[in-house]
């Protein structure tokens, strides 16, 4: 994604999560360097959560799309 599209993007983000550009590149900045943010709800208030607690979650999704219990 190119400079121009990304600002685009996180316009378009930080309208819909109510928070500033300026938490956005700050967001993507610790994205980037492996930590990840989840978003709750629309109020943009966030909660630090480590890479792997993310890889855990997309794997029980994984598995509960697929009719199965996580292990």
């Amino acid at each position: 994604l190119n400079w121009k599209g990304h600002q685009l993007c996180s316009e378009a983000f930080s309208r819909i999560y109510k928070i500033s550009v300026k938490q956005i590149k700050i967001l993507t900045k610790e994205v980037t360097s492996g930590v990840v943010r989840s978003f709750h709800g629309n109020t943009g208030s966030m909660k630090n959560v480590t890479k792997t607690t993310a890889d855990e979650g997309t794997l029980m999704n994984w598995y509960r799309v697929n009719g199965q219990d996580h292990p």
